[in-house]
C-alpha cells in the first residue's frame, strides 16, 4: 500500500519508505464472524478475506499530516488500497490492478491504545454498521451524539467466543444495581485550578454498586463442560454471569406451595410482571448498556427494552462465551508482577526488610533451581510452556525418544537458556507465590433477595469489619488471611488484606463456584475504589496466602488509605454524528489509552524513590505519595476513556506530574546529537524541494534515575533502552527482589556431555548421501532454507510481550509451515536437513521445529532410539 510516494526522514536522519506494511490480522471466530459469514463476506480458498484491514493511526509525515489529520482525511474519504497481484508462472507483480475503497468501521478492541481502527469494503458497510449497532446508528442524532459511548458498545459482538449460549430474554430477569455507602478512611484525588490534587482531608466517604456488570445463572442452563462462571458479551450486553441454585433458592426463601409457586410473579427494573418459575438468569442495568440510548430506542425504557428483545430474537438470542473459569497452569502458584512487589510497605531495618523479602522470594528461588536438578521437574515445566513454533515439543520428543539426547551439549545449552529466561523474568517481578488470579463476584445472595423483591443488604453472609474485608473462595482454607491485587495496580493504597469465610447458605445455593472464582463482600466496605475502579464483569485479583505478603497487605490495608476518584464528568457529549468527530474521539481515546502505561510508569518510579527515601530517612513524602496517588486515578481515567469522558487532560497532568520538583530531582541533563528538520514554507516549496531539509543539532534531554529493575522490565516489554534512564541505586521492595534472586539461584552441576552425531542415525553411506541430496534437491534445500531463514527474521520483529504476539507468531509460523508442505521430504533428506540445522546457529531451532511439525514420525526416526532404563529393586523373599 502505496502512502502518496511521501518519502521523509525521522529524528534521526533515517529515510522512510513511502510504501506502509501490510501485515496480516485475525478474524476470530465471534457473533460478528458468523454474521459476516452469512452476510456478504467473501472467504478466499485459503480461508482469508479482504474484505477487512486494520490501519494504525501513529504514523506522522513531517510538514505535510498529523496522524489525527491522516484520520480525518481516512474517515471521510475512506481508504483506497490497491492490493498486489503476482503472475501464476513467474510471481511477478502484475503493474496495474484496480484499487479497493475501505470505510472507517470501528476502533479495534483490542488494540485501540495503539491507534489500530478497522476499514471494511464501501460496499458492506452501511449493512454492517446497522448490525453492530442495532440500528442505532442512523437514529443518532446530528449534534450531541453519543458516539463514545456507541463505538465503545458496538464492539461487544466482536468479543472471540470460546462458544455460544442462547438465552431467551423471557428468562432474564433485569434489576436495578444497588450502591452501597461506608465511611472509612480515604484521599480524595480531586481537580483544583484544573490541576489534579490529592484531598486528605475530605469526607470519608466510599461507596460500592453491589453487582456491576455481574450476573447469575441457574445450574440447570450452564454449560456441563465449564467451571464456575461464563463471561458472556452479545448485542450491546456483557456480564459475567456465575453459576447457582436459583431456582432452589427462589422455592426456599419464598416458602409457597407449587401452585403458588407456578403463578407468583416479581417485578423487573421497567416495572414489567415476570413469572419466577421462568427465571434462569438474574443482571442489572449495569450489564445492558443499550440502557445509555434510551432516548433513541423509545419514548421509555420500557420501549427501549422491546426494541432490544426484538433485536436480540432477531439474532436468535445468542450469547458469546467469552470466557470461564480455569485452573492456573502453574498448579498451586501463580506469578506475581513487579508492580505488586514493588507496592509492598515493607519496613524496618536493613536486615528486617532483607529477611522478609527473601522469604517472598524464596518459593520462585526453590522453583528454579529444582528445574535444574530434577530432570522431570523440567521436562514438566517445558510442556507447560509448549506450543507449535517454540522448541520444547522437539526437546521433549527427543528425551522420550532418546535417553541420551538430555546429556548432548545442544539439550545442555537450551536447558540454560530456558530456566535462565524464567530466572530473569522472576527478577523483573514475575514471582512465584501459592495464590491464583480469582474472578471477583460480589454478594450473590444479596443479588438473589432483591430477585424475590426482599431487602439485599440482609444478606447476612459476611461481617463488614474496620480492619479487614471478608471473602470467601474454596481456593483456600476457612479462616486464612489473604492479600489482594488487581491491575492496574499503583500503589499500596491498591492492596487489599482479606479474611476468607465460608458463609452456609452461599456455599449451599453456590456449590459449584469452583477454585477460581472469590466473593469479597461490597456492602459497608471499600473493596472496589481500593482495587482502583474495580467492577464485576470478569475482573480479577491476585490472591495469595504467602505469610509475609499477607502482613504488608494488613499493614496497606492500616496505613494506606483508599483513593477515591472524584474528578468530575463531562456532561452532554462534545461530538457530532460525522466522520470528524469520530477521529478527534478516536484519537483522543488513543493518546488516552496510550497513558495508561505512562502512568503506571510514574507511579513505580515514585514508588520506587518513596521507598529509598523512606529506608534512609524513616520518613514518608507526602509529595511522593501524591504522585503515585493521582497515577493510580489517571490510570483508571485513561482504561475509562473510551466510555466516559473526564473533565482532566490525563496526558497534560502526566506531563505536569513527571516535572514535579519531586520527580525531576532524580534526573539528569543528557546531550544528544540528532537530526533536525525543518518546515517548508508554502511559498517557496517548489524551490526548495532539492535543497537540504535538515542538519544536525545537539539537543537536551532530562533523563530520569531509575533502579535496575524498572529500566529492564521497560527493556523488556516495552523495548525501552538504557538511553531513556540512567540506573542509578535505588533500595526499594522490588530492586532488592531483584538482586537476592539474581544471587540465590544455584549454579548448574556439570556432568558428562554426550555427542549430537551419538543420537543422529547417520548410516554408514551418509556422506554419499549428502552428495546425491546437495546434488539432486539443490533447489529445494536452498528454498527450504531460505523460508526458515526468512521466518526466522521475521519474528525478531514481535515484540514478544504483546498481547498479540502468540497470534502473530502462530500466524507466521503457520505461514512458513504452509511453504515448507510444498516440498517432499523424505527419510534421507530430513536426516541431512536435521544434520544442517545442528551446524547452522541461527536458524537451528526453527529449522528443527520445521521439521518436526512436518512429520513426527520422520523426524524421531533420524534419531537412535534409546529408552530410559527403569530399575526396579526386587524385595528379598520371605524365608
Amino acid at each position: 500500500m502505496v502512502n502518496n510516494n511521501i518519502k521523509y526522514k525521522d529524528e534521526n536522519g533515517e529515510e522512510k519508505s513511502p510504501r506502509l506494511n501490510i501485515g496480516e490480522a485475525v478474524l476470530s471466530d465471534s457473533l460478528f464472524t458468523q454474521y459476516m459469514r452469512r452476510h456478504g463476506m467473501t472467504v478466499h480458498a485459503d480461508n482469508t478475506t479482504d474484505d477487512f484491514v486494520v490501519l494504525k493511526f501513529d504514523y506522522e509525515v513531517p510538514d505535510i499530516l498529523s496522524p489525527i489529520e491522516l484520520r480525518k482525511l481516512y474517515y471521510k474519504e475512506g481508504v483506497e488500497i490497491a492490493w498486489p497481484k503476482y503472475k501464476k508462472r513467474t510471481g511477478d507483480e502484475i503493474p496495474t490492478y484496480k484499487p479497493k475503497l475501505y470505510k472507517m468501521l470501528m476502533r479495534s478492541p483490542g488494540k485501540a491504545k495503539e491507534g489500530h481502527c478497522v476499514f471494511i469494503k464501501d460496499n458492506l458497510y452501511d449493512n454492517v454498521i446497522e448490525y453492530l449497532t442495532m440500528g442505532l446508528h442512523s437514529k443518532m442524532p446530528t449534534d450531541n451524539a453519543k458516539i463514545v459511548e456507541m463505538s465503545a458498545y458496538q464492539t461487544l459482538v466482536t468479543a472471540t467466543a470460546q462458544a455460544y449460549i442462547e438465552i431467551s430474554m423471557n428468562k432474564i430477569l433485569i434489576l436495578r444495581d444497588e450502591e452501597v455507602t461506608a465511611n472509612l478512611p480515604v484521599w480524595s484525588v480531586e481537580v483544583q485550578n484544573g490541576k489534579c490534587v490529592v484531598n486528605r482531608d475530605a469526607d470519608n466517604k466510599v461507596s460500592n454498586i453491589l453487582w456491576d456488570g455481574m450476573g447469575l445463572i441457574d445450574e440447570e442452563i450452564f454449560p456441563k463442560d465449564m467451571d464456575g462462571f461464563i463471561y458472556c458479551r452479545s448485542h450491546f450486553f456483557k456480564a459475567c454471569l456465575f453459576r447457582g441454585n436459583l431456582q432452589q433458592f427462589f422455592k426456599d426463601r419464598l416458602q409457597l406451595t407449587d401452585d403458588e409457586y407456578k403463578t407468583h410473579q416479581v417485578k423487573d427494573m421497567f416495572g414489567r410482571r415476570r413469572r419466577i418459575k421462568n427465571i434462569r438468569v438474574v443482571i442489572t442495568e449495569n450489564a445492558i448498556k443499550w440502557l445509555k440510548f434510551t432516548d433513541i430506542m423509545g419514548d421509555s425504557e420500557k420501549k427501549a427494552y422491546q426494541y432490544y428483545k426484538g433485536i436480540m430474537k432477531k439474532y436468535g438470542n445468542l450469547f458469546a462465551i467469552v470466557k470461564t473459569g480455569h485452573a492456573s497452569k502453574w498448579g498451586e502458584l501463580q506469578r506475581a508482577s513487579y508492580q505488586i512487589c514493588n507496592s509492598l510497605p515493607i519496613s524496618g531495618t536493613e536486615d528486617a526488610v532483607n529477611q522478609v523479602l527473601t522469604k517472598i522470594a524464596q518459593t520462585s528461588i526453590d522453583y528454579c533451581n529444582n528445574l535444574k536438578q530434577d530432570h522431570s521437574a523440567f521436562i514438566n515445566y517445558m510442556r507447560q510452556e509448549a506450543n507449535d513454533y517454540n522448541i520444547n515439543n522437539v526437546l521433549i520428543a527427543l528425551d522420550e525418544y532418546n535417553d541420551s539426547f538430555k546429556d548432548t551439549k545442544y539439550f545442555r545449552e537450551k536447558k540454560a537458556k530456558i530456566i535462565s529466561k524464567l530466572k530473569k523474568k522472576m527478577m523483573l517481578g514475575k514471582l512465584l507465590q501459592e495464590g491464583d488470579n480469582l474472578t471477583i463476584c460480589g454478594n450473590p445472595i444479596a443479588l438473589l433477595l432483591k430477585a424475590i423483591e426482599k431487602n439485599p443488604l440482609e444478606e447476612h453472609c459476611f461481617e463488614a469489619k474496620r480492619e479487614v474485608i471478608q471473602c470467601y473462595t474454596a481456593r483456600f482454607k476457612e479462616g486464612e488471611d489473604l492479600a489482594g491485587f488487581r491491575s492496574p495496580h499503583n500503589s499500596p493504597n491498591n492492596i487489599i488484606y482479606l479474611e476468607n469465610t465460608y458463609p452456609k447458605e452461599l456455599i449451599k445455593y453456590f456449590p459449584n463456584l469452583g477454585q477460581n472464582v472469590i466473593v469479597i463482600n461490597g456492602i459497608k466496605t471499600d473493596v472496589q475504589d481500593r482495587l482502583n475502579g474495580q467492577d464485576l464483569d470478569s475482573d480479577s485479583v491476585y490472591v495469595t496466602n504467602q505469610h509475609e505478603i499477607v502482613e504488608a497487605a494488613k499493614m496497606a490495608y492500616t496505613e494506606y488509605p483508599t483513593i477515591v476518584n472524584n474528578i468530575p464528568l463531562e456532561g452532554a457529549s462534545i461530538y457530532k454524528n460525522d466522520s470528524e468527530s469520530y477521529a478527534l474521539m478516536d484519537s483522543k481515546i488513543s493518546s488516552a489509552q496510550m497513558a495508561i502505561g505512562y502512568a503506571s510508569n510514574l507511579a513505580q518510579m515514585a514508588l520506587s524513590y518513596y521507598y529509598d527515601e523512606y529506608y534512609r530517612t524513616n520518613v514518608k513524602s507526602y509529595e511522593l505519595e501524591d504522585v503515585f496517588s493521582i497515577c493510580a486515578i489517571l490510570a483508571q481515567c485513561a482504561i475509562d476513556s473510551a466510555k466516559r469522558i473526564f473533565g482532566v487532560n490525563v496526558k497534560g497532568e502526566l506531563t505536569r506530574i513527571r516535572n514535579m520538583e519531586c520527580m525531576k530531582k532524580r534526573c539528569d541533563v543528557v546531550k544528544k546529537l540528532c537530526y533536525a528538520s525543518y518546515k517548508k514554507s508554502a511559498k517557496n516549496k517548489e524551490q526548495q524541494e532539492n535543497e537540504e531539509k535538515g542538519e544536525w543539532k545537539v539537543k537536551e534531554k532530562l533523563v530520569p534515575k531509575v533502579p535496575e529493575f524498572y529500566a529492564r522490565n521497560q527493556e523488556y516489554n516495552n523495548g525501552v533502552t538504557d538511553t531513556n534512564f540512567i540506573i542509578a541505586k535505588f533500595n526499594c521492595p522490588m530492586q532488592l527482589l531483584y538482586d537476592i534472586i539474581k544471587d540465590g539461584t544455584d549454579r548448574q552441576i556439570p556432568s558428562k556431555t554426550a555427542d549430537i552425531d551419538d543420537v543422529l542415525c547417520w548410516g554408514s553411506n551418509m556422506i554419499n548421501a549428502a552428495n546425491l541430496i546437495r546434488k539432486n534437491k539443490g533447489k529445494q534445500l536452498n528454498k527450504i532454507l531460505n523460508i526458515v531463514k526468512q521466518y526466522s527474521e521475521e519474528v525478531k520483529t514481535f515484540n514478544a510481550n504483546e498481547e498479540e504476539y502468540f497470534q502473530k507468531r502462530s500466524i507466521a509460523f503457520s505461514g512458513c509451515m504452509k511453504e515448507i508442505h510444498r516440498y517432499t521430504i523424505d527419510q534421507e533428506f530430513m536426516i541431512y536437513l536435521i544434520h544442517l540445522a545442528f551446524n547452522n546457529g541461527d536458524i537451528c531451532d526453527n529449522l528443527l521445529i520445521a521439521l518436526y511439525n512436518y512429520d513426527k514420525n520422520m523426524f524421531l526416526k533420524c534419531f537412535k532410539q534409546q529408552k530410559r532404563i527403569k530399575y526396579i529393586q526386587k524385595c528379598p523373599q520371605n524365608s
